[in-house]
């Protein structure tokens, strides 16, 4: 090859003859079908390198093969980053499902403790970091009570180290408060 800035008239694949940057031609193609060199561009256009085609002569002179070659490193590299990423989040996630089961739980024995049979814990939900709501929903509709939430909370402090619990009765489609059964039998809710 020449200076790699020099500009050469050959005959490119599927083009008839060009003018191109010496250092834009890639390789070569001994097919007798289109026989030519081949520059990034055609190389693309006739998919040589997902092919595997025997006909094509790689110039490993070309800078192209090198930044193609980063290129796919750099390409790995995010990938593997991306699965890590996926991994620890799915470590994440099943680490803060087993805190809020043993939350959900505790509170549920808690709520024993203290007389109030007819209430249930529905699900608790992480609000922040060492925050969380405790939704709740009771066998009658008209239940008023929820002195229990002060000592269920505390205790949950203690037992988890959490900064705050916060306690919400959880209501219907319709806005009423929710019994027992209809979270049992739920189907879409708010």
């Amino acid at each position: 090859m020449t200076n790699s800035t020099e500009i050469v008239e050959v005959y490119i694949v599927g083009g008839g003859i060009s003018s191109v940057k010496s250092k834009n031609i890639v390789g070569f193609c001994h097919c007798s079908l289109h026989c030519g060199y081949m520059t990034a561009n055609t190389i693309d256009g006739h998919a040589c390198l997902e092919k595997e085609c025997r006909y094509f002569e790689k110039y490993d002179s070309s800078e192209y093969w090198e930044k193609l070659q980063n290129k796919e490193k750099i390409q790995k590299r995010e990938n593997e980053k991306r699965e890590m990423q996926k991994l620890a989040n799915k470590k994440h996630m099943e680490r803060l499902e087993n805190r809020l089961d043993s939350i959900k739980t505790f509170a549920e024995r808690l709520v024993g403790y203290t007389g109030h049979h007819e209430v249930h814990i529905a699900k608790i939900e992480q609000l922040a970091k060492n925050n969380y709501k405790i939704f709740y929903v009771t066998d009658d509709r008209e239940y008023c009570r929820d002195d229990f939430t002060k000592y269920v909370s505390k205790s949950l402090k203690k037992s988890f180290a959490a900064g705050n619990f916060e306690f919400q009765r959880m209501k219907n489609a319709y806005g009423e408060y929710a019994t027992w059964d209809e979270w049992l039998h739920r189907r879409k809710w708010k």
